[in-house]
């Protein structure tokens, strides 16, 4: 090789080196194929082993850079894995910061809606929460409370001045369950006022079942105090208006029992004539020594019966007019009717009254104050047979008649429908009691039910009798209602709810 090509070579090399690339070699030429200058030659065979090692430190060198470039690469690999695994990381933090953040935004606004103020404390009875409620019944902030001692916030007393209240905090931490505070029990509010609260607490305890704070629940019991003091007032005032009501009805009672004296004593004369007369008969014979036993024994049976129809009827009218309460019994309203029936027989037929009874004997017994129901039958044959007064009227009677009745269709056209309970009741008891006495009017019509209204003259009624009917009516979860036609008569028309 000569020296021209060996210079070629090697700039070719060095070129070859400008671009990374270290393989290339110079061939080294020998003495002996050169006809170059010795010295020459040897130069650029000592400049060709020169490049040529130059080529082997730059080829291992490259080797050296690759290595570390594709550790570098892994590391670089490494640590962008890592900062994903960050960035997951980061992510799910901030997820879960959210979510605490919603749970909080949660609770807070889940404790204000509560309608009882709420106090949480923690395990030294220092409190860490308020609702609003609370807020608002202490009188002091959550921000103004928090950290202080319970007792500073929810500061609490009885009503009773020689009763103390325990510290709720310290009645959950030695209980260590469910507690009810005591009652009559104020709340002392942060202005010194006083409010009557209903309150309880509770421990609040971690997975392992140990006490870490306290939680108060408690309400402002001043509207529900009023509530109680206005419902045992108009407890007072429902008894003190039975109690009138009881003397009312007494009261009409006894007034009947005046209006009745002409019918009781004529029910008493026949049999006392009756007992005259066969006492008279029994002393004549003994005086005229033709005395009989079977006739005594006859005459003295008589006696017996007749006395006790009047046993019968003054112990009736003790049983009528005596003081009772509303006491519903099993009973049959016939028997009731017939009872109050025989207090008028001979008095309306003095007066030519015909009392004319048609009362169905399949009549269920109900539930009813057999008294009460009598009285009021007593009080409408009162009012018919008064109803004939300065009339001349052929053929008077007064017809009282029972019946069931099995629906409410018939009731469409009747008032006073209102006082019946409820349209579930669809059989009834009726009871019919009617006169051919000529009517009322229209206008007395609609207040004939009215406490006090009468029609009679001052000094022959107080006014109270139908009002009291309709009252016991009412009671008896029943109904009165009243028909009448001018130049006819008057039908009052009582339905009594079956069993």
């Amino acid at each position: 090789m000569n020296t021209t090509n060996t210079i070629n070579e090697i700039h070719k090399v060095i070129n070859q080196f400008i671009i990374e690339d270290y393989s290339k070699k110079i061939s080294i030429p020998t003495v002996e194929d050169s006809s170059d200058s010795l010295n020459s030659l040897n130069s650029l065979n000592s400049l060709a082993k020169s490049i040529n090692q130059l080529s082997d430190v730059l080829q291992a060198k490259e080797k050296s850079i690759s290595k570390i470039k594709e550790d570098f690469y892994w590391i670089l690999e490494e640590q962008k894995a890592r900062n994903d695994e960050f960035e997951n990381y980061a992510s799910l933090i901030e997820k879960k910061q959210r979510e605490i953040s919603n749970a909080k935004e949660w609770f807070r606004v889940m404790t204000n809606s509560i309608g009882d103020a709420l106090i949480a404390t923690d395990k030294q009875g220092n409190v860490i929460l308020m609702n609003q409620v609370a807020e608002e019944l202490v009188g002091i902030s959550q921000k103004e409370a928090k950290g202080l001692p319970l007792k500073k916030v929810f500061n609490i007393e009885s009503e009773m001045p020689e009763k103390e209240v325990e510290s709720p905090f310290e009645k959950i931490q030695r209980e260590k369950v469910v507690v009810a505070l005591a009652n009559h029990t104020l709340l002392i509010r942060q202005d010194g006022t006083k409010i009557p609260i209903e309150d309880s607490g509770a421990p609040i305890n971690d997975v392992n079942g140990e006490m870490i704070g306290v939680v108060i629940v408690f309400r402002d019991a001043s509207e529900q105090k009023k509530l109680l003091q206005r419902e045992k007032e108009i407890a007072e005032i429902r008894t003190s208006l039975q109690e009138s009501t009881i003397q009312l009805v007494q009261s009409e009672k006894l007034n009947a029992l005046g209006e009745l004296t002409a019918s009781v004593t004529h029910e008493l004369k026949q049999p006392l004539n009756i007992i005259k007369i066969i006492t008279q008969s029994i002393a004549r014979d003994i005086d005229k020594d033709r005395l009989n036993n079977d006739e005594l024994k006859k005459g003295l049976i008589d006696i017996k019966n007749h006395v006790d129809k009047m046993s019968e009827i003054i112990n009736h009218m003790r049983v009528f007019t005596r003081r009772s309460d509303f006491l519903l019994q099993k009973h049959n309203v016939n028997e009731s009717i017939e009872s109050a029936c025989k207090l008028f027989f001979q008095q309306l037929s003095s007066l030519d009254i015909n009392l004319v009874l048609n009362l169905n004997q399949a009549i269920p017994p109900i539930m009813i104050d057999s008294i009460q129901i009598e009285q009021v039958i007593v009080n409408l044959i009162g009012n018919a047979k008064d109803a004939f007064k300065g009339k001349d009227i052929a053929d008077k009677k007064i017809e009282i008649r029972t019946r069931i009745e099995e629906s409410l269709e018939s009731l469409e056209s009747l008032e006073s429908l209102e006082s019946l309970e409820s349209p579930a009741h669809k059989k009834f008891v009726v009871i019919e009691i009617s006169d051919n006495a000529g009517g009322i009017p229209q206008e007395i019509l609609n207040k004939i039910f009215e406490p006090f209204f009468t029609t009679k003259i001052a000094g022959e009624g107080t006014g109270l009798g139908l009002s009291i009917s309709k009252k016991i009516i009412d009671n008896h979860k029943g109904n009165i209602a009243i028909k009448s036609e001018i130049n006819k008569g008057t039908d009052f028309i009582i339905r009594l709810p079956s069993i």
